[in-house]
Order: structure tokens, then sequence, then C-alpha cells
């Protein structure tokens, strides 16, 4: 995204149009203010001190990309997490399927597939679609088959981050059937809201991480 686009994506226009803006009692972190003042008196960044004020006091910015790195990331995560808790596990690039891994232990393979989000202030509670039945579509069914032919249990992996932290869930299919799912709907969802995250924390088949975010030095 240049700087041309950059400069539109503030609340109410353009790009950002989609995202609410800040209240004016938002306060500004003392150390970013010199940066500040640097991009707004920058040649580069001549007109624009609106949106380098909005984009620190947001937190998050997303790029025109963004989709695809949060996807990619997710996936990465919870691949290490698995790593380092013994399985032996690869992300494969297959319709339907985004992990596979093998607990040496149990030997049970996982065939998990992983949704991804970035999540902006006050929209952190949004639910993340797993599942979508519209328009001919039939996200279960490519889960399915994709572990019929690896021979996989299959799994869903959740990962939610906000500006604060980030939330890792992992359960198997039929646990979410059996406690979350509400059959009938044109999406299969995971519910984020505290009551729900309440439910996943009492259930002892629902793995959850949370990941702590602490900006020592940033843009």
């Amino acid at each position: 995204m240049g700087l041309a686009a950059l400069s539109r994506n503030i609340p109410g226009e353009g790009l950002g149009s989609n995202v609410p803006a800040p209240s004016p009692q938002t306060p500004v972190p003392t150390h970013y203010m010199g940066a500040i003042e640097d991009r707004a008196t920058c040649p580069a960044f001549h007109g624009k001190f609106p949106f380098v004020l909005w984009r620190f006091q947001m937190g998050i910015q997303k790029s025109s990309r963004h989709q695809k790195i949060i996807g990619d990331c997710g996936e990465n995560i919870i691949c290490n997490w698995l790593s380092r808790s013994g399985f032996e596990v690869m992300i494969v690039d297959h319709t339907g399927l985004d992990i596979v891994a093998f607990d040496p232990i149990t030997e049970n393979r996982l065939g998990i597939t992983v949704k991804s989000r970035t999540r902006i202030p006050r929209l952190e509670e949004d639910s993340v679609n797993i599942f979508s039945y519209q328009k001919g579509k039939d996200d279960r069914q490519k889960l399915l088959d994709a572990c019929r032919a690896f021979s996989c249990e299959p799994w869903i992996a959740i990962y939610v981050e906000t500006s604060k932290f980030a939330d890792i869930y992992l359960t198997s299919l039929r646990n979410y059937d059996e406690k979350y799912r509400k059959i009938g709907n044109a999406i299969d969802d995971w519910k984020m809201r505290r009551k729900h995250k309440e439910l996943y924390r009492n259930d002892p088949d629902v793995k959850h991480i949370r990941i702590e975010f602490q900006e020592i030095t940033w843009f």
C-alpha cells in the first residue's frame, strides 16, 4: 500500500471507513510523540498528520495483504506449539486442510483446519467463521474428505489476535459438533463473547493458549 493510499486510510474516509475512529481522549504514549512529529513534518507525510496520529491511537492498522499474512501466521504459531509439545507436524497446502500433526505417544494423527483473525478495537468479540454452507459451499466436507485421504482425525484451530493479546483454541471436530455447533445455520462459527470463552475455559477438550503482547520499542 503506497503513501497515497495510506493518507486516505483515515476513519470515515477511503480504506479506513469500516474502522471506528478513536476517542479524542485516547492518550498517545509519550515515547511515540517524537516519531509522530517527525513523520508529520516529513515532506512525504505532508498533510497526513491526522492519519499518523490515528495510527498510533488505534494500535492496529492492517496492510493490504494482511488477510494472507495473518492466515500464515496462525498456522505457523499453532505448528510451533504442537512441535514444542512433542508432535510431528507440518503445514500442508491442501483443500480443507492446513496442518497435519502426529502424536507419537497416542499415535493419533490430527488433520487441522486453521482460522485466523486480527480484531481491531470494539470488534474483539466477533465470531470466527469456520465452515460455510452458503452458495453451494460445504467447507466441512472439504475437511472431512482431506482427513479421509490422509487418515486423520478432523480438528479445528482458531487464532484470534487483538492489540493486546492472542488466543489460540484447538479442539476436535467431534467435540465442536457435540457442544458448540448449532445445526442448520448457514455458517458454523466459533463464538468469542465472554460467556463462550468461559465455556471453553471449563472444557478440558478445548486446548487454549493466550499470548500476551508487549511492545518494548516498535513503530
